[in-house]
């Protein structure tokens, strides 16, 4: 059977496409690594468009402390039970995520998790993120205990994670309470969680959604990310 010249650009672009879905290496910034280590188990995921977002809209300087982006499973995140984390200067992804969205919301999270290390004075030491984040815990414990919920305010006043308060987010109130309660106080539920978690939900909103609103809502948040992209 002869090929048109449709048929050879049909056999070309699958063979392209073939290609491009087993390829495992990329590079991100020109010095980190990305790394498949399993299949992706969605066809909306594309690393070539999720490396072109980042490059075009973060700085690279904020990326300092990771030199490595592991896509795959890990006996780590499967203890946990979470998508991703950073360590050691390396980001621990999984490779069920659904699209490149959700790739680059974890991607920056977790970076931001890493600014910690390299920028925890100024994020940290002069208190002021943290007397923002427990004022809005504050205000999150009365809006709660006028709803009925039987919770200690101690709990509230705790700027570290604690399972307990997790489970108390999410198992006792749950996401759509949460939602309700929290307009306007903190970006997200999940903002909610520990004082680290504020920051790097922050930081995650700031690149990708309503900058203006961050400001308004946690202006104290939004001058450490501020300050952080000018100390380059």
């Amino acid at each position: 059977m002869s090929l048109t010249r449709n048929n050879i650009e049909e056999i070309i672009r699958r063979s392209l496409e073939k290609a491009k879905s087993q390829k495992k290496q990329f590079s991100l910034f020109g010095r980190i690594t990305i790394y498949i280590n399993n299949p992706l188990i969605s066809d909306d995921v594309d690393f070539d468009q999720i490396i072109s977002y980042l490059e075009n809209n973060i700085p690279p300087h904020i990326f300092e402390e990771v030199d490595l982006i592991m896509v795959g499973e890990n006996p780590y995140l499967d203890e946990r039970e979470i998508e991703a984390t950073y360590k050691d200067g390396a980001i621990l992804i999984r490779s069920t995520l659904i699209n490149n969205k959700d790739y680059i919301e974890n991607i920056l999270h977790e970076m931001a998790h890493a600014l910690e290390y390299q920028h925890g004075m100024l994020i940290y030491s002069d208190f002021k993120l943290e007397q923002e984040f427990l004022a809005k815990r504050e205000r999150f414990y009365h809006l709660a205990h006028a709803e009925g919920y039987k919770i200690e305010h101690r709990d509230f006043m705790n700027p570290e994670y604690s399972i307990e308060f997790d489970n108390l987010l999410y198992k006792e109130i749950g996401y759509e309470k949460l939602n309700s309660l929290l307009m306007g106080l903190f970006i997200t539920p999940y903002a909610a969680t520990s004082l680290q978690e504020y920051f790097a939900n922050g930081v995650e909103n700031y690149f990708l959604d309503d900058r203006e609103y961050l400001t308004k809502i946690s202006p104290v948040l939004t001058e450490k990310i501020i300050r952080i992209l000018e100390n380059e």
